[in-house]
């Protein structure tokens, strides 16, 4: 990173710390504390860096619900397929009992692959499937077009 950059993310770490202690800070507020401390700031500048925070903490928060959910989705549907497995490989059921619950189970698999895809984790593609990062995933998420 550069020298900016570097400066930038120091500012943001104080001015987060500060917020962590008090949320209902102003922006004159935490200038005025950071000028206590030693470190010359605008108002304004401060206003921008608190927005950048605030931008990087609804991306966390919205990963985190997007991972509990598939992760609570994925569970659920892994535990009705071991029940399934049970009813598929036992010998005394009717073949066609057996045969409805292995389609039942590829109809789970098709369901969590397709919340997958509706959550961005892969991109459809021509033949082929493409992973996103955890951050790739998140801008894709909050930069989406949205409808009125």
């Amino acid at each position: 990173m550069t020298a900016a950059k570097d400066h930038e993310q120091i500012l943001r770490g104080h001015i987060r710390r500060l917020l962590i202690m008090n949320g209902g800070m102003t922006n004159i507020e935490i200038a005025k504390h950071l000028r206590l401390a030693g470190i010359r700031i605008s108002d304004d500048y401060v206003g921008r860096l608190r927005k950048k925070i605030i931008r990087e903490k609804l991306k966390s928060e919205l990963h985190w619900t997007l991972r509990v959910f598939l992760q609570n989705f994925i569970d659920q549907m892994d535990e009705a397929d071991r029940r399934l497995w049970q009813i598929a490989a036992g010998k005394s059921e009717p073949a066609r009992t057996r045969i409805a619950a292995l389609g039942q189970i590829r109809e789970n698999r098709k369901a969590v692959l397709d919340k997958l895809f509706e959550a961005g984790v892969f991109k459809r593609q021509l033949g082929e499937l493409k992973t996103l990062t955890l951050m790739e995933l998140v801008q894709d998420v909050t930069q989406a077009p949205r409808k009125a």
